[in-house]
Formats: structure tokens, sequence, C-alpha cells
């Protein structure tokens, strides 16, 4: 797995054959938005997955953990 911050951008490659996108936002207070675009490499197609959450400084980052494993258990 590689992972490379940008800005509001993670990049995140997984088992050599996916890319994900997250982009992280908070368009409204107390609400965290979660943006992933996922790509095989072999392919030009991408997916959007969209994931709303609450946001609390202290727990963003459980936010996007949930949002990883939502997004791999439907994915894979």
């Amino acid at each position: 797995m590689n992972f490379t911050e940008t800005q509001n951008k993670i990049y995140i490659t997984l088992f050599l054959s996916k890319v994900c996108t997250l982009e992280v936002t908070s368009p409204v207070k107390n609400i965290v938005r979660i943006q992933a675009f996922t790509k095989d490499f072999n392919s030009s197609e991408s997916q959007q997955t969209v994931y709303w959450g609450k946001f609390d400084e202290n727990q963003i980052s459980q936010s996007i953990k949930n949002f990883l494993l939502s997004w791999y258990q439907t994915s894979f």
C-alpha cells in the first residue's frame, strides 16, 4: 500500500490493482464529507462513493476509518 497526502486529498494504492483517492472536506460545521474515487489500473473507468458523517475534531480519523472499512467491504 502506498500513501501520499496532498492538501486535503489522500492517495492510497491498494493491492496494485486499484487506486482510491479520498477527498475529505467539512462543508458544514460538524459534518464531514469523504468522497472516494476508485479506479482499476487496467481501466479508464472510475467509481465514485460519497460518505457523510458527523464531524468532531477528535473523531475525524475514526470517520475516515469507518469509511475505508465500508468501502473495502463493498469494493472487493
